[in-house]
């Protein structure tokens, strides 16, 4: 996967930025109707931690999203955020990746 999409998530109460590519999504059936789950990889410097604490496994990060619902910068979200949970954690380079889920359904 090729990441070059900006995007902005916040962990422990400071936004850090990262790059993804494309997501994939799917429809699941709840009661009541439809909800939209979506899985994506973060790719992150782990220089910009500093002392602080990253992301494990299970950790819920606030990702910035625009007017679609789509995952992007904080330059170009709409004030809206939503809650991903880290699914997996992996190596890059010299960056981490983060396969994260959205943290809620239906």
């Amino acid at each position: 996967m090729v990441s070059d999409a900006p995007i902005t998530f916040g962990f422990g109460g400071v936004d850090y930025t990262g790059t993804t590519g494309a997501r994939d999504t799917m429809k699941q059936l709840t009661e009541g109707g439809f909800h939209e789950d979506s899985e994506f990889r973060i790719l992150v410097n782990p220089a910009q931690y500093g002392s602080a604490a990253k992301p494990a496994e299970k950790a819920v990060l606030a990702v910035c999203v625009d007017g679609d619902g789509i995952p992007c910068a904080a330059d170009d979200a709409v004030g809206s955020r939503i809650n991903v949970r880290v699914q997996e954690i992996g190596r890059a380079g010299g960056g981490i990746t983060y396969t994260v889920r959205t943290a809620t359904r239906g």
